[in-house]
């Protein structure tokens, strides 16, 4: 979860201003995911303030719809604002999981995860989800395996089938 302060620029008197709350959104991504990461960030105009009020901004990840849980924790504009789906590396994911099973069976072993029609950097997906991926060795032996999502900071277990 991370926090925004009040703008001294308003937006419309007694709301929240959303185009700072956008780019504190975009920042968190960019930071956890690297600057180069394309993100757009859209957050509703006119949310009263109000402690304790919730609204959702969503972005796009990879061109994935990643929804933020927005809550005021005051009437001033200060917010907590959280994911509710994880994003992972996919390229992390692949060579942690591949180094892992290697050292559990020896040898040398390629990982490949399903990212769906298209190659993507990131995945987001929500706790509890699964994704399947595929171990190579270097003598051309695969084994399936299934990744669970464990936690929104992109935590993940895995087990081969």
């Amino acid at each position: 979860s991370a926090t925004l302060s009040p703008s001294s620029t308003a937006v419309a008197p007694g709301t929240l201003d959303q185009n700072k709350l956008a780019a504190a959104i975009a920042g968190t991504l960019r930071d956890r995911l690297g600057a180069d990461v394309q993100v757009a960030v859209s957050c509703p105009p006119g949310v009263a303030l109000a402690a304790g009020a919730v609204s959702r901004c969503g972005t796009t990840v990879d061109g994935q719809l990643l929804v933020y849980t927005v809550t005021q924790t005051n009437a001033k504009g200060d917010v907590d604002f959280e994911p509710t789906s994880a994003v992972i590396d996919i390229d992390a994911l692949e060579e942690e999981t591949a180094g892992q099973f290697g050292a559990q069976v020896g040898g040398s072993w390629v990982a490949d995860c399903d990212t769906g029609p298209r190659d993507l950097a990131f995945l987001v997906r929500g706790v509890g989800s699964l994704i399947g991926c595929t171990f190579t060795g270097a003598d051309g032996e695969t084994t399936a395996y299934t990744v669970t999502v464990t936690d929104l900071d992109g935590s993940v277990s895995w087990l081969a089938d």
